[in-house]
C-alpha cells in the first residue's frame, strides 16, 4: 500500500472510490449543502483527476464547490509543507468552515 492512502480503498481504481453517500431517496443534497476540495499538483497518481471527478459530480447534483488548486503542493501539505501558501489555504479552510457552522435561520 502506497503512503497516503486510506487502507479500506487500497488497491481500488480512483474512479471506483465514491466518498460522498447521500441519505436522501431522492439522491440528493439539501439545498444550502456546500463543498470544499483541496486539489494539489504533487498528490498520489489519479488522487487530482479523481477530485476533479468528485467535484463534477458534487456540481452536477446542485452542490456549491469551492475548489482551491495549489500546484506546487503535495498530498498533506497542511502538515508537511510550512509556505506563506499553505497557511493561506489552511485560512480559506477555516473561512469556510466558520461560514458553514453558522446557525441557518
Amino acid at each position: 500500500m502506497s503512503a497516503g492512502c486510506l487502507p479500506q480503498y487500497a488497491g481500488e481504481q480512483p474512479h471506483s472510490f465514491q466518498p460522498f453517500k447521500t441519505e436522501r431517496t431522492d439522491g440528493s443534497f439539501p439545498p444550502d449543502f456546500s463543498l470544499m476540495a483541496v486539489r494539489v499538483g504533487h498528490d498520489e497518481p489519479g488522487f487530482y483527476d479523481m477530485m476533479t471527478d468528485l467535484i463534477n459530480w458534487a456540481e452536477g447534483d446542485g452542490v456549491k464547490v469551492t475548489v482551491v488548486d495549489y500546484e506546487e503542493g503535495e498530498h498533506a501539505f497542511d502538515v508537511f509543507m510550512e509556505t506563506p501558501r499553505t497557511r493561506e489555504i489552511i485560512g480559506q479552510v477555516l473561512a469556510f468552515l466558520q461560514e458553514q457552522l453558522k446557525v441557518k435561520q
